[in-house]
């Protein structure tokens, strides 16, 4: 997908649907789709067999609404690895988490460019 299109796309969301192995990282640890929170930043690596969005590994690295000052886990600082493979890596906002159909949605024009 040409950049200038991916980053069209960004703007109104894309959509990733979370493969049975996809990896899910938040503060660190290992989580569920269920942990992660609308208005966080992600960096999800990603592929696309037959055109669709599967993400195999999703790290949420920030989020906007943060607990009460004091009780907020230190920031942790993760950047997607170079694409060495066929993996794509995208970085954005998340604006949907749909935990029946295992789907994330990502906008914004964050990160590097996957074509």
């Amino acid at each position: 997908m040409p950049a200038a299109l991916l980053a069209k796309r960004l703007e109104t969301g894309l959509t990733f649907a979370a493969s049975d192995n996809c990896r899910i990282v938040v503060n660190g640890k290992r989580a569920t789709l269920a942990d992660l929170k609308v208005g966080g930043t992600v960096n999800i690596r990603y592929r696309k067999p037959n055109g669709m969005l599967i993400a195999d590994r999703v790290v949420m690295v920030s989020i906007d609404h943060a607990p009460p000052t004091g009780d907020a886990p230190p920031k942790e600082q993760h950047q997607p690895p170079p694409n060495l493979s066929s993996d794509l890596f995208l970085r954005g906002i998340i604006t949907g988490v749909n935990l029946q159909g295992r789907t994330i949605t990502i906008t914004g024009r964050l990160g590097n460019q996957a074509e």
